[in-house]
């Protein structure tokens, strides 16, 4: 009589384990995401564009094909030439006041502000301060429900470079790390990349919409 009740505990028992060691071997690609960007606002004041942008990176970056501890990351840009008096930067944000001064990359040609903080609202109202001018924005989200979520990118960076996948895929584990960025100019994309432990980067521009694949660069480290 206890054989007959074990046998099928002992059968019920091994099929568990065989699922759960199939569900083992799923790679998750969001779990090698270093960096993410989700969204992008744009606000303009008397000619001046703000454009802000809102996700996470890894912090420290560095860009080696593994994966670090990430944190939320907004980034605030101001298109205005230098001046002598730094612009001050004030946005509202769930119903919280950030803000600071902004500093000048002489490189890009704007100013720019960095703040660890989440956001995923439609709209960011910001002030922008320079001596006694006072600029005021309400920059719009450009990402709609129309746009691919970043699992679909992912989905579709894996699909377009299987090879890439197959090679650097050990059971469930993925031997690099991945980038996620929405992107606007004049129109919305997104940037998926893959990033190897040997610095090589394989990167695809992809119509944010249909995911049509526009572009494709690898950047060897």
């Amino acid at each position: 009589m206890k054989r007959r009740i074990l046998f099928p505990l002992l059968c019920i028992l091994l099929l568990c384990c065989a699922l759960f060691s199939s569900c083992q071997k799923e790679l998750c690609l969001n779990d090698y995401v270093s960096e993410r960007r989700e969204n992008v606002y744009i606000g303009e004041s008397d000619g001046i564009t703000l454009k802000i942008q809102a996700g996470e990176r890894e912090a420290p970056y560095a860009s080696d094909g593994v994966k670090g501890e990430t944190s939320p990351l907004l980034e605030a840009f101001l298109s205005l030439e230098e001046s002598e008096l730094p612009p001050v930067l004030q946005l509202r944000i769930n119903g919280k006041n950030y803000g600071g001064e902004m500093n000048f990359d002489k490189v890009k040609k704007v100013y720019s502000y960095s703040e660890s903080v989440i956001c995923d609202e439609e709209s960011i109202s910001a002030t922008v301060t320079v001596g006694e001018e006072s600029y005021s924005f309400k920059a719009e989200n450009k990402r709609t429900k129309e746009h691919l979520s970043d699992e679909s990118v992912l989905s579709l960076l894996r699909e377009k470079e299987k090879e890439l996948f197959d090679s650097l895929t050990q059971g469930n584990r993925l031997l690099g790390e991945l980038a996620v960025r929405f992107l606007y100019d004049d129109g919305c994309y997104f940037y998926a990349a893959v990033t190897e432990r040997s610095g090589k980067i394989t990167a695809l521009l992809l119509n944010a919409t249909s995911g049509e694949v526009l572009a494709r660069k690898v950047l060897n480290g």
